[in-house]
């Protein structure tokens, strides 16, 4: 059985998620880009045609399927390397016509950071933004509905002027959507690199393939992945565009987090202005009866 953890707290984990960075998916990407790098090698004519036709789709699925449970065998047990693990675990798949050519001519960051790319690329388009738009259409009838209830308005934790409980939504959903936007903005400048050894295209170079007023390698690689290169890279991709993503992702939570924590302090006893709804059955602490937690926010 496919081990699918994901890292942290199962608690608060999207399920949607697993498909994506659930533990035996992890190497699912890194097929991708190496099974790209097979196509264009084939289509630029350096892989004889003859050979190609015998990477089938069933072979290309067997190849996508490899378990990050499985590489992580063959690095303990005979690699200590974790790419290599997964080349060898490939080669044991593909026909022997192609086995020579698996992982030319890559380095071990061209797949494994191209991969990073495409994960938080798809989680953002697949999982994170549809679900905030989610929170965001919640909100929007929520700053419709009460655009008339007057509420306290509170500065440092003081009555101040009234405001409405509509207002107050739409601060926090003003924040989501702001947020969102840079998230798209960041999702998009998501780059991969398949530039080889330190970044220098020093293989592509001399097997020839790398040919002045035509797109490179690299280019047709990302290309059928739907990224593009950044402008220039190491050993690694330079890691600005990920961590730009991430910290967008972290400023949305912020929002949330400010939402969760107003929506708690207005429930507590000696202000009671919030309630969340309570379900039959549920309780709300072990031992006091009268208690109703707020575990919704």
């Amino acid at each position: 059985m496919a081990n699918l953890q994901l890292p942290g707290n199962p608690r608060y984990q999207p399920a949607d998620l697993r498909e994506i960075f659930g533990y035996d998916n992890l190497y699912r990407p890194v097929g991708e880009v190496e099974l790209a790098a097979l196509d264009v090698l084939a289509e630029i004519g350096v892989i004889p045609a003859e050979d190609f036709v015998r990477l089938t789709p069933e072979i290309r699925e067997a190849i996508l399927a490899i378990s990050t449970t499985d590489v992580d065998r063959v690095e303990r047990e005979v690699t200590g390397h974790d790419i290599r693990a997964w080349v060898r675990l490939a080669q044991d798949l593909l026909p022997p016509e192609l086995r020579r050519w698996a992982h030319i001519p890559l380095t071990s960051y061209d797949p494994l950071d191209t991969a990073r790319a495409l994960q938080f690329s798809r989680a953002h388009a697949q999982v994170v933004r549809p679900k905030a738009a989610q929170v965001a259409l919640i909100l929007a009838d929520l700053t419709e509905r009460f655009s008339e209830q007057i509420q306290v308005g509170r500065t440092h934790g003081q009555h101040a002027l009234p405001v409405t409980v509509g207002f107050w939504f739409a601060t926090v959903l003003n924040r989501i959507m702001e947020n969102v936007r840079i998230m798209d903005l960041h999702a998009s400048s998501l780059t991969g690199k398949v530039s080889g050894a330190v970044g220098a295209y020093n293989a592509q170079m001399a097997l020839g393939i790398t040919r002045e007023g035509e797109a490179s390698f690299e280019e047709r690689v990302l290309g059928k992945l739907g990224l593009v290169p950044g402008r220039i890279s190491t050993q690694i991709v330079q890691p600005e565009p990920l961590v730009h993503y991430l910290f967008s992702c972290v400023t949305l939570s912020a929002a949330f987090g400010q939402f969760g924590r107003d929506a708690r302090h207005l429930m507590r006893t000696e202000i009671a202005e919030v309630r969340e709804q309570f379900q039959e059955g549920q309780v709300g602490s072990s031992t006091m009866a009268h208690k109703r937690n707020p575990i919704n926010f």
